[in-house]
């Protein structure tokens, strides 16, 4: 790669040093560094819808996921090696990720926590579901701390929190409320570590942030302009950035560990921007922002309608193989009952034929003891 030296020179003498420096200055000159985003690699995949969710074990193999279908590939996007247990459905999202064994850790289609090995050959439980109601949804290893992050979701209402188990699979941490005993969360699709240590979960509204012992940092729910955010996939980078998939702009956006967004701040949680000495040209914006929103919200819907389709047309499709599995099942049992019958058949023949034998051989006896008699009595 080939750098302007200019630039460099420029952009590490603005670095500042110990007493001069000044907020977000050292990212920014730092950033100045950093080329801009370049596509490397692309793959077509065999095995799976779309990239609901990744895994990268190595340079070469990548666990990728639909809402159906978790496979093993590798950088040909040739199928390696797939799970046949784990869960699926709809809102199927982060449920998977790979510790520094390079195994493994997915959530079981009966929501409890399975290990892989590296070589594909044994699979154990790593943590058994002990709760009826409490259902895992995704799951985060974590490099720094060998610790196991789960979102987890409370199945009868809009409660969710998220837990810590330490490298035994014992429960160490429950990260729920925030300092006011609001919930923090109501259904985390994502979840994954900053730099600092900051817990980051991809919820249905919001981007949340709490410190890893679980106080509240801060939540983002989108830009400035009203739209709101829909998190998907989510992951931070060297520089502590965190950069989250927006379902409603379809834009990837970049906040800094503080919840800042990269280019604008970003929206809290409570509390609606205040609109008082709005003009004319203030409302017409608004309107076209709404007016953005509701196409969003009808592509968003289009989506939604697609992925039900797709999702029943695979669930027809495992009824029919399910169907066929269990026809072939009752054809197996016929075959093993005529077999049984026919062996009973034969069975009954012989013993029918040694009858026979036994009485043309009493048959043969009494006739020649008739004959023997009659030579007596002449």
């Amino acid at each position: 790669m080939f750098v302007d030296q200019s630039r460099v020179m420029e952009s590490l003498s603005g670095i500042p040093t110990p007493g001069t420096e000044k907020p977000q200055q050292g990212n920014q000159c730092l950033l100045k560094l950093m080329s801009p985003p370049e596509l490397l690699h692309s793959h077509t995949l065999t095995g799976v819808e779309y990239c609901g969710h990744i895994s990268c074990v190595t340079s070469d193999w990548v666990w990728v996921s639909d809402g159906n279908n978790l496979i093993l590939t590798d950088t040909t996007g040739d199928l390696v090696h797939r799970v046949e247990d784990s869960r699926s459905g709809l809102h199927c999202r982060g449920f998977h990720t790979v510790n520094s064994e390079s195994e493994l850790i997915y959530i079981h289609r009966k929501h409890k926590i399975n290990k892989l090995s590296k070589d594909m050959k044994t699979t154990i439980t790593f943590i058994k579901r002990t709760y009826t109601t409490w259902r895992p949804q995704c799951l985060y290893w974590s490099p720094s701390t060998g610790d196991l992050l789960v979102g987890m979701c409370y199945i009868h209402t809009g409660t969710a929190k998220v837990t810590r188990y330490n490298q035994s699979g014992q429960l160490t941490r429950t990260i729920q409320h925030d300092n006011t005993g609001r919930g923090l969360y109501r259904y985390p699709h994502y979840i994954t570590e900053n730099n600092n240590g900051d817990v980051v979960v991809s919820d249905r509204r919001a981007v949340v942030v709490t410190e890893p012992g679980g106080r509240h940092r801060f939540s983002y729910t989108g830009p400035p302009s009203g739209l709101g955010l829909e998190p998907g996939g989510i992951c931070t980078d060297a520089l502590s950035h965190i950069l989250v998939y927006d379902g409603r702009t379809k834009t990837v956006q970049m906040l800094d560990k503080d919840g800042t967004r990269e280019g604008g701040p970003g929206q809290p949680t409570t509390g609606t921007r205040p609109r008082e000495g709005e003009s004319k040209s203030g409302y017409k914006a608004r309107l076209e922002q709404l007016s953005t929103a509701l196409e969003l919200e009808r592509a968003k819907l289009s989506d939604l309608q697609g992925a039900i389709e797709r999702v029943t047309a695979v669930n027809q499709t495992s009824e029919r193989v399910w169907t066929t599995n269990v026809l072939k099942d009752e054809l197996k049992q016929e075959r093993l009952v005529c077999h049984q019958k026919k062996n009973e058949i034969d069975k009954i023949q012989l013993q029918k034929l040694d009858i026979t034998r036994h009485y043309e051989h009493e048959h043969d006896q009494v006739s020649q003891l008739k004959s023997e008699h009659e030579l007596l009595r002449s």
